[in-house]
């Protein structure tokens, strides 16, 4: 139902009464209230704190205003207190605070409260309690205390706030905190107990009649809201102008990304996927980082670059360990090499969550996310790669198409230990690795004979024919296999209750690990495999290491950057219609730029506040794109520049180069992704603002 409401535009408003779910709907709800019963709960109070709407407090039951105040308070501030995983397991939370709470008047066991004095004195002692910080925003609701439980006294409470709207602000200043109104509302009036089972129980019921507290009908309904919104419309004629709406931008605007404890309204309650640090504390040194890793992950940096080393001693000092690395081999490719490439991906990929991606296909997310991989992968990537390859080796025809080879082939392997190191989504990490395979298989025979012959000006024996056969293959070992080993293996495990516990707690933490022993295995194999190669032409390798660095940090960061550009936006967009809401303006975004002489215009009618843009631009989001578009297949590479121009050729030799590079510089990228989550604002991320991401492969 949510879905289909924020489908058609509509915000939705929701009372929050248990304290786990909130935290999954939250991206569907605009607005929340605690009610009347659980204001002085401290569990809700920090619920409240983290959420990314706006919280309205129900005064307490006998009409106190204290308890709601209080709860304005604590809300507002940051909060630790224990939560579970989308696992279920335990876990700290920790949140900003949430500077946009309210009161709500609902009336109690000593009469009603919506009165003029009423909301004055809800006005002074909200002033009083936040002294000064934040506006105090009263809501009124004209059902229950107020309407003393009588469905048709509602519009007697809401005549009586349109008098109070109707006076002039001179005398009656305290109006202007006066943001909103909460009416019972259903098609038809009254309420209704449901029958009795032998009086046909539920299917007796009358339709469009509510089972809970009496409401308005829904004619009544419109008759209210055409009255309050033509005295709002009047009010807002008169008083407001596009001046007033430009301030609100420039403060939105000059939050800049960065200050975490200036931004009020990013206060999103974290995804506990891992333990989380406050984000407006201090951004923590990369002695803190590396602490907060495990010992595995600690150790992956020096871990990495001694198998580079060794694998380097390896192949220039062992008699022909290139040939024994040949003596089985499968399309080209050495088996050894195929070997460590299917173990390092097993367990990367029997942890993505197959069971939900059925759910990722039906969200405009994941539509809007695969054009801006098709973007990112197929146009943009594939010739910033032939650009530098020309201007960096126009004087090495063989190393440029080697290059250029490693430029079109997508990364369907190495990309998911990358996304995992650096916190990113791991369903739509898996999502857009299909779908590159898919593309890959169709569209790098063509892509190739057309970047190396027809673009690249490729002549004689330098020209290159790839059959579609060789793609398929390639695909089918170094994706298909430990797809299908993966699947199988999550399905089987996933089959009972016992065993799924088993897989959790237990299988998992054990068979993660293996990943990064492939991982080590691999590289060591790669680098044993090319490393006399690679110290008997050190001029070339080392020139080919520049369009090879240049392309990787160049697409990582294009990448990375227009996720977190498409968010800023998102993000200001929501901003400037929150702070616009709480002081009744116009939530239209972005306002028209005001001439030099102040303009009264007319605004038009106030509307609910506008369903705010669903916000997928966070940092796991951003990872995936940077690394999917930013890292290469390079099995596919080199098993075509073997298959087209020999094993021992300079094609081959530099296509070879391309994973070389690729790791540690994709590497680095980690840590700089890692360090840019907790250093820019991330409104938003199913990851939990400023937190580091579990990086155990």
């Amino acid at each position: 139902l949510l879905c289909d409401l924020t489908d058609l535009g509509v915000p939705v408003g929701s009372e929050l009464l248990d304290t786990i779910s909130p935290q999954f709907i939250s991206d569907l709800i605009s607005w929340g209230a605690i009610g009347a019963r659980t204001t002085e709960s401290q569990l809700h109070r920090e619920l409240a704190s983290g959420v990314s709407f706006p919280i309205g407090f129900k005064n307490g039951t006998d009409g106190s205003m204290t308890v709601a105040v209080d709860a304005m308070h604590s809300a507002s501030n940051p909060h630790a207190f224990m939560g579970v995983t989308e696992q279920g397991l335990a876990a700290i939370v920790k949140t900003r605070g949430n500077q946009d709470v309210h009161v709500i008047l609902r009336g109690g066991t000593k009469g009603p409260n919506y009165s003029e004095e009423h909301v004055r004195d809800a006005v002074a002692q909200i002033e009083k309690a936040r002294k000064g910080k934040g506006f105090a925003s009263v809501m009124v609701d004209c059902s229950h205390g107020n309407s003393q439980k009588n469905h048709l006294n509602q519009p007697k409470v809401l005549a009586s706030l349109i008098t109070q709207l109707r006076s002039p602000t001179s005398t009656h200043d305290y109006v202007k905190h006066l943001t909103g109104v909460m009416i019972e509302s259903h098609i038809h009036a009254g309420r209704q107990d449901v029958p009795a089972e032998s009086e046909g129980g539920a299917g007796a019921l009358k339709w469009g009649v509510s089972i809970t507290d009496a409401c308005v009908c829904w004619e009544m309904t419109v008759d209210m809201l055409d009255g309050l919104n033509e005295v709002v419309d009047s009010r807002l004629s008169l008083k407001l102008n596009l001046h007033t709406r430009m301030e609100v931008l420039e403060e939105v605007r000059s939050r800049s990304p960065g200050t975490a404890a200036e931004v009020g309204s990013t206060h999103n309650l974290p995804d506990v996927s891992a333990p989380q640090q406050d984000a407006a504390a201090p951004s923590p040194s990369a002695a803190a980082l590396v602490r907060r890793l495990s010992i595995l992950d600690r150790l992956l940096t020096p871990s990495i670059l001694v198998c580079m080393i060794v694998g380097v001693v390896i192949g220039e000092f062992v008699p022909n360990v290139q040939h024994a690395f040949d003596t089985v081999q499968f399309k080209g490719v050495s088996v050894p090499i195929a070997i460590g490439l299917i173990i390092m991906m097993w367990p990367v990929l029997t942890k993505v969550q197959y069971e939900s991606l059925p759910t990722l296909f039906t969200s405009r997310k994941l539509l809007l996310h695969i054009l801006i991989s098709l973007f990112l992968n197929w146009l943009l990537a594939p010739f910033i790669m032939l650009a530098l390859a020309w201007a960096t080796l126009p004087d090495l025809p063989t190393y440029r198409t080697g290059v250029i080879l490693v430029g079109l082939a997508r990364c369907i392997a190495m990309v998911m230990v990358w996304n995992q190191l650096a916190g990113g989504d791991k369903e739509y990490c898996a999502v857009l690795v299909v779908m590159n395979s898919g593309m890959q298989m169709v569209l790098y025979s063509p892509y190739a004979i057309w970047f190396v012959n027809v673009i690249g000006g490729a002549s004689g024996q330098d020209r290159i024919h790839v059959s579609y056969g060789e793609v398929a293959v390639s695909v089918l070992i170094y994706l298909g296999i430990p797809l299908a080993l993966g699947l199988t293996t999550r399905t089987l495990f996933l089959s009972t209750p016992k065993t799924r516990t088993f897989f959790h707690h237990t299988f998992l933490p054990f068979f993660s690990p293996i990943s990064l022993i492939g991982l080590l295995y691999t590289i060591l194999v790669m680098f044993a495999y090319q490393g006399h190669h690679i110290l008997s032409n050190l001029r070339p390798v080392f020139r080919v290491f520049v369009p090879l660095i240049l392309y990787f940090a160049i697409v990582w960061v294009m990448g990375f950057s227009l996720i977190y550009w498409l968010g800023q936006r998102s993000r200001d967009r929501r901003r400037y219609a929150g702070m616009c809401a709480c002081k009744g303006l116009d939530t239209t975004y972005p306002p028209e730029k005001p001439s030099s002489t102040p303009l009264t215009p007319s605004c038009p009618p106030p509307h609910a506040p506008q369903q705010p843009e669903p916000n997928f631009w966070g940092y796991d989001m951003a990872v995936v794109q940077a690394f999917t578009a930013g890292s290469n297949n390079f099995e596919l590479a080199i098993a075509v520049a073997i298959a087209v121009y020999g094993v021992g050729s300079d094609q081959a030799l530099a296509a070879t180069i391309g994973p070389l590079v690729e790791v540690p510089v994709l590497l680095g990228l980690t840590w700089v992704a890692l360090w840019l989550g907790k250093r820019l604002d991330w409104e938003g991320s199913r990851r939990g603002l400023g937190a580091l991401p579990s990086s155990s492969p």
